[in-house]
């Protein structure tokens, strides 16, 4: 399990830079990091739940209209699976939806086994009809209700975010991000099922299901580590020698996972997370 670039197993930042993209401003660099997605993650009973952002939708929005200047501009509207008509009439202006049920949008094995309160879709509506983006697979299909309807079944709510097209972005500054990162990182970290402080050792005799559960969950954990990782390495002094303490732990991760060795994980884990809040509280100090 190596760090890797152009992944993201809910679809966010590909969806949320699409609105973007389509309400008449300029793709985002480190989404995820802006919106403080990747800041926490938290371990839920369900284990196809596992490493799943703490920050949630409402919160994650919120922090990119300050981080961008478009408090104003930004819209969210709750959908409920007992009332998935509130989402129509689609209004004439794109949106982004989530998190939906991807296996409705495609039969893939991640889909089936590991959830992670997932997808995000971007929508288009175009002459009556809805045209949707999934990133991971399904590349702007027609939709009519009925699908829109499959997509909810199973949330308890999903999400429809519309970005007003008026005012201009703001670039938002790299250690401004991080240091907000790492605010939010000590507030969010005190959920009571924080991955850090998760009693691994209580997980035992997980069978095939629970551990491709488990390894989608590390892989996700790892991608959205990644993405900090990324923005932090940009113009660091010292990124080398950090890119290589986090490539060591990411191999670490891997072979914990393939070994079903949780105790040696949980270890990987809070070493990840000190060696995060290490090399960024070092660099927004300088």
């Amino acid at each position: 399990m190596y760090f890797y670039t152009g992944k993201s197993l809910d679809g966010f930042e590909n969806a949320i830079n699409n609105l973007l993209l389509n309400s008449g401003y300029e793709k985002v660099k480190h989404l995820d990091c802006i919106c403080m997605r990747n800041c926490s993650m938290s371990n839920e009973d369900d284990m196809s739940k596992w490493f799943s952002p703490s920050v949630n939708t409402w919160e994650s929005m919120r922090y990119l209209g300050e981080a961008l200047g478009l408090k104003e501009q930004i819209e969210i509207k709750e959908i409920h699976e007992k009332k998935s008509m509130d989402l129509l009439p689609y209004e004439n202006a794109p949106f982004v939806l989530g998190p939906v049920t991807k296996k409705k949008l495609f039969n893939k094995i991640d889909a089936n086994f590991y959830d992670g309160n997932r997808n995000y879709i971007y929508c288009h509506p175009q002459k009556g009809q809805l045209i949707i983006h999934e990133s991971d697979g399904v590349p702007y299909i027609l939709v009519d209700e009925g699908d829109i309807v499959n997509f909810i079944k199973g949330r308890s709510v999903t999400y429809q975010i519309f970005i007003k097209p008026k005012g201009n972005l703001k670039i938002p500054d790299r250690k401004e991000t991080l240091q907000r990162w790492l605010t939010c990182k000590g507030i969010y970290s005190k959920a009571v099922n924080g991955i850090v402080n998760y009693d691994y050792s209580s997980v035992k005799g997980l069978n095939a299901s629970n551990e491709l559960e488990l390894q989608f969950g590390v892989q996700n954990y790892m991608i959205q580590n990644y993405k900090i990782i990324n923005l932090l390495l940009e113009g660091m002094a010292d990124g080398k020698k950090y890119s290589d303490l986090f490539q060591e732990q990411a191999e670490k991760a891997a072979e914990a996972v393939m070994q079903r060795d949780l105790h040696k994980l949980a270890e990987v884990i809070k070493g990840m997370e000190e060696l995060l809040v290490q090399a960024i509280s070092k660099e927004v100090t300088l």
